[in-house]
């Protein structure tokens, strides 16, 4: 029998894992219409009586400047909405909360499952609240995940644009993550649910690039003009490095993630309509 599989949130994120999970297993996807997870009442009335064999929690606010500026909202959705699901979950249900590298100060990079969490952005702190919250339910696994790019990515889109419209570009340098394929996440995700383990797990890219790396590759793999890229300084106000180390995953299922360059090819020959200047916001 299929598993059920229940997608909250039918952002980019949860976009992308519809589309692989959809593929494999009877998969369901929300929008904001299904279900309000800020209200504990909608939340009841759409778990009643409805059984899933995993629940992902897809949801979030993750634009930094609106996180800082509206900090309760951001800890409503990317926390309390939390706290509102498992309340309402059955214990057999395996509870996936999609988390992120803010949960790292950025100082040193290259952060384990063990590494002290410090956030030191509002959104990193509500989501290290709402992955404290996941972890209460008995059968729960929060994914920290970096650097999310795929189909219906925004700065992809704008980055191909500006390349294809010969526009000078100038990327920071001095700004670390480990970029992560949509799909590649998902496929992560897949394995780890099919395992017994439980807790957090890091599942990101296999590579270490501040944004001028990043974007070069882009230019690389969608035959740009790499020369149009040039290397800046941030403004402070991102962390430095945030990169995750996976290796508990490859630990765990010896499989190795994508590295960047891997990534972006399989993005050009999977979604081939996104070249040159027509991905979907």
């Amino acid at each position: 029998m299929s598993k059920k599989i229940l997608i909250l949130g039918n952002g980019f994120i949860g976009k992308n894992l519809y589309t692989y999970f959809i593929s494999k297993y009877n998969t369901t996807i929300t929008s904001k219409k299904d279900i309000d997870i800020t209200n504990i009442e909608s939340v009841k009335y759409y778990l009643n009586n409805k059984n899933f064999d995993y629940v992902i929690y897809a949801i979030g606010i993750k634009d930094i400047t609106e996180c800082e500026k509206y900090p309760d909202k951001a800890y409503s959705i990317n926390s309390n909405g939390v706290a509102n699901v498992i309340k309402h979950l059955n214990r057999t249900t395996k509870f996936i909360y999609i988390s992120t590298d803010y949960v790292f100060d950025g100082n040193i990079g290259g952060y384990s499952e063990n590494s002290i969490s410090l956030p030191s952005t509002a959104y990193g702190q509500s989501k290290l609240v709402g992955e404290q919250y996941a972890l209460q339910h008995n059968n729960s696994i929060v994914v920290r995940t970096s650097g999310v790019y795929g189909e219906n990515c925004l700065w992809l889109k704008n980055l191909l644009i500006s390349l294809s419209e010969k526009k000078e570009t100038v990327c920071f340098s001095d700004v670390y993550n480990t970029p992560t394929y949509a799909i590649n996440l998902a496929e992560m995700i897949d394995d780890i649910i099919n395992t017994t383990f439980l807790g957090v797990i890091h599942l990101s890219g296999n590579t270490r690039n501040n944004r001028y790396e990043l974007y070069s590759s882009v230019a690389t793999i969608f035959e740009r003009d790499r020369s149009l890229l040039s290397s800046g300084i941030s403004n402070g106000k991102f962390p430095k490095d945030i990169s995750l180390n996976n290796s508990l995953y490859k630990q765990i299922t010896k499989k190795i993630p994508d590295t960047v360059i891997n990534g972006l090819t399989r993005l050009k020959n999977e979604h081939q309509h996104i070249d040159p200047i027509n991905i979907v916001n």
